[in-house]
């Protein structure tokens, strides 16, 4: 009986520690086309930004950056990083000139 109650309550605390994931898309459009503009999510598995190392399951929300090279928008579609001082320069990226940067708060709400 003690057994089953603590498997149960893992199970339950799993299950709310996974409630609270953003899952976004992750892709690159300069590897792969169907990740630019128009987003051809059918080849991609939507990513659980729990599992992502970089950021230690702290992304609360999803990102599309799209910088312009060579007169070509390439597209990167990621977890976003969190609001922590150890990550403004991967947020910096998102002030340059040439690049544009998108965040939202909902599942796979980076695919547009």
């Amino acid at each position: 009986m003690n057994l089953k109650f603590t498997f149960s309550l893992l199970m339950l605390l799993f299950s709310l520690h996974s409630a609270h994931s953003i899952k976004c898309w992750d892709c690159r459009s300069d590897f792969d086309p169907k990740c630019g503009h128009p987003f051809d999510n059918s080849t991609f598995p939507i990513t659980d930004c729990n599992f992502i190392d970089t950021f230690q399951g702290k992304s609360k929300g999803c990102r599309i950056m799209k910088k312009k090279e060579n007169d070509i928008w390439i597209y990167n579609r990621s977890c976003a990083p969190p609001e922590e001082p150890q990550f403004d320069s991967e947020r910096a990226l998102c002030s340059n000139s040439n690049v544009e940067c998108h965040t939202c708060y909902k599942n796979g709400c980076n695919s547009f």
